[in-house]
This record gives C-alpha cells, sequence and structure tokens, in this order.
C-alpha cells in the first residue's frame, strides 16, 4: 500500500478508535478512568500480538528491519535505539 493511502488511513483509524476509547473512559469516574483506559491499551496490544497477517507480528521492531514500506532508511534500527 502506497504511503500516501496508508497516511490517512491510519490517521482517520487512530481517530475513530480514541474517540471511541475516550467516548467509553469519560462515562467513568476516578480509579475506574485508568482502569478502562489500561484494559483498552491491554485488549490492543493481545490483539496485535495475535493478528499476524494484518500487523506482521513483532518482525517490524527486530533489529534486523531497516526498510519502512519498502524504502531503505539507511540506518540499522535496533531496541536500544528506539
Amino acid at each position: 500500500m502506497a504511503w500516501w493511502l496508508a497516511t490517512p488511513m491510519a490517521i482517520a483509524l487512530a481517530t475513530l478508535f480514541g474517540t471511541v476509547s475516550g467516548a467509553l473512559a469519560v462515562r467513568t469516574e476516578g480509579i475506574y478512568t485508568i482502569m478502562i483506559t489500561l484494559a483498552i491499551a491491554s485488549a490492543f496490544y493481545y490483539f496485535t500480538n495475535q493478528n499476524w497477517i494484518i500487523f506482521n507480528g513483532h518482525t517490524a521492531s527486530t533489529p534486523s528491519s531497516h526498510r519502512i514500506s519498502g524504502v531503505s532508511t539507511g540506518v540499522r534500527m535496533s531496541h536500544s535505539t528506539m
């Protein structure tokens, strides 16, 4: 997918996800606000880890990956530089 198409789609998806999770969190009070946002974040983390086809697992952050959308960055990234 081209970056010029993926960028607006990513912004729209992040806006939608933030709106939905914010609507859930704003309806709660006190410690429950923190608990619901943590639960949503944990659910999203496990969702991305289990869907290798969509999110490509953890291979996007391995030290050997120094290509972003097929464009070489010229910099070898590792976990210590992120």
